[in-house]
């Protein structure tokens, strides 16, 4: 056993899997008593100290047991929506090939031939507000979807001298473009008013020549983020410069196969959209069940439907 690792042994009064479950709503606690520069480290009497609650050890395994299901629940949803997103990729190389390979000898072009803009969003971090304007940053779109659940907000006024530069809009797309999490795209498909920060791109297609939604789809592509990781160098925070997401290049089929893709994954995307929100609400009733069942407020009958329901 390494360095890091504590291993504990349990007595008969306890069960193994109901303790699990009960460190993992310890974490907070047990990394705020974390000590140690550079390798952080929780001292053995510190464990050793921690509470916990000790019910009945048959109501220990069937507290285990009803969590352990949910937490199963929650790993086949996100499996199911790995296999849908990644069944946008699969139908783009059914339409169009593989990009790799250009397996369909289509037309290549660069980023910048199908865009009238590329640009990039303020370079100054602004003055946050409890209210206001959504401003966006990279982590509203990593998932691949533009999200303001969880965002900063802006003053207006400060949202209409950042936007004079670089205004999002409904068909545009996000791709980030600074951090571990660059290469992702997001398509702005709603009419919002919001502000972008530096480390997100603001791509505006030429609809003459490009569906957006395609055009989303191609930046997400293997074959695309490739040519980002190619084009990181050194060993600090990775940083794409526009000059290099002007230079990508994406397969370029006829408008008409375009739309006809788009079309495709749309009715794709409406199934990943209901996958998510599904695993949200997973992801909560998790939670409720956590917090009920080590206080005694968890009845086994009312986990069982309450799962049969989130199943």
């Amino acid at each position: 056993m390494g360095r890091g690792i504590s291993a504990i042994r349990v007595k008969k009064n306890l069960d193994s899997r109901f303790l699990w479950r009960v460190l993992e709503t310890k974490k907070a606690f047990l990394n705020s008593r974390a000590t140690g520069s550079t390798f952080k480290q929780i001292k053995t009497e510190d464990l050793a100290s921690l509470e916990i609650p000790l019910p009945p050890l048959d109501e220990q395994r069937r507290i285990a047991a009803i969590l352990d299901l949910a937490d199963e629940l929650r790993r086949k949803r996100r499996q199911a929506l790995k296999r849908f997103e990644s069944l946008v990729q699969s139908l783009f190389i059914d339409f169009f090939g593989d990009p790799s390979r250009n397996s369909n000898n289509s037309d290549m072009v660069r980023l910048a031939d199908v865009s009238t803009r590329i640009t990039d969003g303020v370079h100054q971090k602004p003055v946050y507000r409890d209210e206001g304007v959504p401003f966006i940053s990279v982590k509203n779109i990593t998932t691949g979807v533009l999200r303001f659940d969880d965002c900063k907000f802006v003053s207006w006024e400060d949202h209409e001298r950042f936007t004079k530069r670089c205004r999002p809009e409904r068909g545009d797309i996000l791709y980030t473009k600074v951090g571990a999490t660059y290469g992702r795209p997001a398509l702005v498909d709603q009419d919002v008013e919001f502000s972008i920060y530096v480390s997100v791109c603001l791509i505006k297609p030429r609809k003459d020549l490009v569906d957006s939604k395609f055009l989303c789809a191609a930046l997400g592509l293997p074959a695309v983020k490739g040519q980002a990781d190619r084009r990181i160098k050194g060993i600090g925070v990775p940083d794409l410069h526009l000059d290099q997401i002007r230079e990508f290049l994406i397969p370029l089929p006829s408008l008409s196969e375009q739309r006809e893709f788009s079309a495709q994954i749309s009715a794709v995307e409406r199934i990943i959209i209901g996958q998510k929100i599904s695993l949200v609400k997973l992801d909560a009733l998790f939670a409720s069940l956590q917090y009920r069942a080590f206080r005694g407020e968890l009845t086994c009958r009312d986990a069982e439907r309450e799962l049969e329901m989130a199943g």
